[in-house]
């Protein structure tokens, strides 16, 4: 009924064993572009990632802050500027939630604008 003739199977089997070796080497440059992000675009003298490997997977993650990673004032320092008085929250002493994001979207942008850079650069049909 059907017949399917494949002609030059070997070199199809190659490429793709050119392309499985394309994804294994992306798995050690995902997490080195993720500190190259830290490092150079948001300015980290010590970036914070966790990396995790299993089987053919691999994760990245890094912590963001939102005023730093102590968010304690240290002692005998004071913020500059006038003294700002601040309406009566519900539950004294808690500071107000801000509503302003964690992570800057010029800086989300600069992250995925690297990554796709890096994928288009690595995984390109041999």
């Amino acid at each position: 009924m059907f017949s399917v003739v494949l002609d030059d199977v070997i070199n199809l089997v190659t490429k793709f064993g050119t392309l499985a070796e394309q994804v294994s080497n992306l798995h050690q440059a995902v997490p080195q572009e993720l500190t190259g992000w830290q490092r150079e675009d948001m300015r980290r003298k010590y970036p914070n990632m966790t990396v995790t490997a299993t089987g053919n997977q691999t994760a990245a993650t890094t912590l963001i802050w939102p005023r730093g990673r102590y968010e304690r004032p240290q002692p005998g320092h004071q913020a500059p500027g006038p003294k700002v008085y601040r309406p009566r929250t519900p539950q004294p002493g808690r500071q107000p939630v801000s509503n302003r994001p964690i992570l800057r979207e010029v800086l989300k942008d600069q992250l995925d604008q690297r990554m796709l850079n890096l994928t288009q650069e690595a995984m390109k049909w041999p």
